[in-house]
């Protein structure tokens, strides 16, 4: 658990970060930035009020995830320099470091989440096969 809390605190302070970079960068903020906010207060929230159900949370993160990656207008989409074509290479970069950091926590976390639910199918045909032995 406390793990899992370090990683969100990870997220959220690169949530923070991509905000305020876009923030600077925009005069009218992208659809994928109320996404993000969204996120980065659903984090605060859950570590503010101590919450226990880490799995509820990073579902609804995935799903603002996928959200803000949508066709045409999400994240991947976005080029900075498209209003500011004086912005410095680097800060594209910068940028792009971000979103691929919040891109490695959700396909870890969708690694779990495949791995958790491999163990759960593989100890439930265990019990099926035990019963079978035992009832059988």
């Amino acid at each position: 658990m406390e793990y899992e809390k370090v990683e969100l605190l990870g997220l959220k302070d690169t949530l923070e970060h991509l905000l305020d970079f876009i923030w600077k960068m925009e005069t009218s903020p992208p659809y994928f930035y109320g996404i993000f906010d969204r996120m980065k207060n659903n984090i605060e929230l859950f570590l503010c009020v101590q919450a226990e159900d880490v799995e509820y949370l990073l579902e609804i993160l995935d799903r603002d995830w996928k959200e803000a990656n949508r066709k045409l207008i999400g994240i991947q989409y976005y080029d900075v320099r498209e209003n500011n074509p004086s912005v410095d290479l680097e800060e594209c970069f910068y940028l792009s470091g971000m979103i691929a950091e919040m891109s490695r926590f959700f396909e870890r976390n969708e690694r779990k989440r495949r791995e958790k639910a491999l163990y759960q199918r593989w100890r439930e045909e265990r019990e099926d096969e035990e019963n079978a032995i035992i009832f059988g």
